[in-house]
């Protein structure tokens, strides 16, 4: 737990930063919360391509929350925070642009 709390105190500090090397780190760190929470949160749907979506399309202290929340265990945050960002409108566009091809391209 403390490895993981002084994970996010890193990229955090990284990040605010704000050099984009920081910020590759922040995104690299969501994806590892994030693809578990796509994956349950949408079965069937295509991991990559709706996780590349939402990190795209958030913002980088969501990314830091959702990074947070899963390394201490708040799955429920966690997933709202995930959920709430795949419901916006560009991240729908993004997810039918990018995850529709990876879905079909899965069922030939």
């Amino acid at each position: 737990m403390q490895i993981l709390r002084a994970t996010y105190l890193s990229i955090a500090a990284v990040a605010l930063m704000g050099c984009s090397v920081g910020e590759e780190v922040a995104r690299d760190k969501a994806r590892d919360a994030i693809d578990p929470i796509v994956a349950k949160q949408f079965p069937g749907v295509p991991v990559k391509p709706v996780t590349d979506c939402v990190i795209d399309n958030a913002s980088l202290q969501e990314l830091l929350a959702v990074t947070a929340a899963a390394s201490t265990g708040n799955q429920v945050k966690a997933a709202e925070i995930v959920v709430e960002v795949a419901s916006r409108p560009d991240t729908v566009k993004c997810i039918a642009v990018k995850g529709l091809p990876a879905l079909l391209q899965g069922l030939a």
